[in-house]
């Protein structure tokens, strides 16, 4: 995990002009892209990151893809694979060398298979997670990993993402049954990492390590997924916690009672809920009066059963109506479940609304995220006093958007070592005290190599590069 990287074969400086002539022979017209100003929309990520690309390659076909990344390496240019650019990280955005390709994948949507016996679809990596879900209703199925972008099919598994519902769910690598991987050397066959089977124990399982490696083994072209049943029920509330104190036994408390009917365990604090709200006027308070709770929590209870044979809206009033009795919860309301989601899904762009967001994707075990929140917000009020802490997260997996939002009218809290300054404290708290993550869903990239370097163990980090190695000595990608 080296970052940015030298040039294909290691020593020889890019040919692009020599690369863009052998592209253009080998490849479709409109596969290849030399427009600016497409590229520079291509170049710029979705909320970091700012480069500039060569040019940029969008191959439809695997064998197009092929051609294209053995072209670009004979020619001694990085290859930079993007999905559907909407990552956290920077790590589908060019740096400033104006050197690199960009190899996007966004055409790449030439298979896609259902398996309705095997409850599986095999899918080319082009697909974005809404057409996925599109193609697979009509079938009664979903892939349920719900987020608040729309990626690709190769972005999640590179990124091996989790989202709202990973309680139930999992992440992207449990519900992978197989992918197509073209080696990060370029001029490798096409390896097909395990099948569409659920049992297999005849060797390493390197589709799990492909899933969350970024871009470091290769581009992935093709995966088969893991399906679930739409549910034909749901049944969502929106809790007030007792106290901070006793939250997580109320997560325990939920997921005892409902086990795997219990699909979203969503956190949400009153100032998240406050910008979402100046943000969009429109959005419903869940509590009445109009007076957010410290800490709420959206509740989410589905099951493929039909309400002849489980009321769930019954089943969830019941349970919450026992946890109140116990002292567990303070208040609830009960049954608006589009709202409620509305809510969760503005929280993000309300934040950006209001002002500079410092946002931290981190996670800790579960038992300690009361703790740490309560210490994080002390380094938050030291370090940029009048800066708002609105986080929010997926508390039932111990992930938490720990955003700090410095609003606009206060310039001054842009001072980037102040930042920096106080980024460090809140990881050093992740990891060193709480032996969490300080990246617990958008991966590495350059965003957080720095960080990646401060934390890993030393043997982890050559174990890392040693494995990249065997996929390439040159690191012919960017």
């Amino acid at each position: 995990m080296t970052g940015k990287t030298p040039p294909a074969d290691g020593t020889a400086p890019p040919d692009i002009a020599a690369a863009l002539k052998a592209l253009q022979d080998a490849l479709p017209g409109d596969a290849l892209v030399t427009d600016p100003d497409e590229c520079a929309r291509a170049a710029q990520g979705a909320r970091y990151g700012d480069g500039k690309a060569a040019f940029m390659v969008r191959p439809a076909t695997t064998a197009q893809l092929v051609s294209a990344t053995r072209i670009c390496r004979a020619h001694a240019v990085p290859v930079l694979p993007q999905g559907a650019n909407t990552g956290l990280v920077g790590d589908s955005t060019p740096d400033a060398s104006g050197t690199q390709a960009i190899v996007s994948l966004e055409r790449l949507t030439e298979v896609f298979r259902v398996d309705l016996p095997n409850r599986s679809v095999t899918v080319s990596a082009g697909f974005r997670l809404s057409e996925l879900n599109r193609r697979l209703e009509p079938h009664g199925l979903t892939f349920p990993i719900d987020l608040g972008a729309d990626p690709s099919v190769g972005g999640m598994i590179a990124t091996n993402t989790g989202g709202s519902r990973f309680i139930r769910y999992g992440d992207v690598r449990a519900n992978l049954l197989a992918l197509k991987l073209l080696p990060v050397n370029g001029q490798s066959d096409l390896l097909e990492l395990s099948s569409a089977v659920r049992k297999d124990n005849s060797g390493l399982a390197l589709k799990h390590l492909v899933a969350g490696s970024g871009h470091r083994l290769g581009i992935i072209t093709e995966a088969t997924l893991n399906l679930d049943y739409l549910p034909s029920q749901s049944a969502t509330a929106m809790i007030a916690p007792a106290a901070e104190e006793t939250l997580i036994d109320l997560v325990g408390a939920l997921e005892r009672r409902y086990g795997h009917l219990l699909t979203a365990v969503e956190a949400i604090s009153a100032p998240a809920f406050a910008f979402a709200k100046s943000h969009l006027p429109e959005l419903a308070s869940p509590f009445h009066p109009e007076a957010f709770p410290p800490l709420a929590l959206l509740v989410e209870l589905s099951s493929s059963l039909g309400a002849e044979d489980l009321n769930l809206q019954s089943c969830l009033e019941t349970g919450l109506a026992d946890m109140y009795e116990k002292g567990l919860i303070e208040n609830g309301v009960m049954g608006r479940g589009n709202d409620f989601w509305a809510v969760r899904h503005a929280l993000t762009e309300g934040a950006r609304a209001a002002g500079y967001v410092i946002g931290f994707d981190i996670s800790v075990p579960r038992g300690a995220i009361t703790e740490f929140r309560r210490r994080a917000k002390g380094f938050v009020e030291q370090g940029l006093p009048g800066a708002i802490v609105a986080d929010f997260g997926h508390i039932g997996d111990g992930g938490l958007h720990f955003n700090v939002v410095c609003p606009f009218e206060r310039p001054a809290e842009r001072d980037q070592e102040t930042i920096k300054s106080l980024r460090r404290e809140i990881y050093d708290l992740v990891v060193l005290e709480f032996h969490g993550s300080f990246s617990a869903e958008h991966g590495i990239g350059p965003s957080n190599m720095e960080y990646f370097h401060s934390y890993k163990a030393e043997p982890v980090k050559r174990l890392e590069d040693d494995i990249t190695r065997l996929f390439s000595q040159e690191y012919p990608f960017a």
